[in-house]
């Protein structure tokens, strides 16, 4: 049993794991830049807005 769970379960597990990882991380990265532009678009807005 123990074999098997080896031999099939582990590599596809962490397969996973490592996808979730690189989707989490691609999200936070995206979610960040989306941030920056919104706050750079706020920033734009208010120096039009100013003039």
């Amino acid at each position: 049993m123990a074999y098997y769970w080896d031999q099939y379960f582990n590599p596809i597990l962490q397969g996973v794991l490592l996808i979730f990882t690189i989707v989490a991380m691609f999200m936070l990265i995206l979610n960040r830049w989306q941030d920056w532009r919104i706050k750079r678009n706020q920033l734009r807005e208010a120096e039009v807005a100013a003039k």
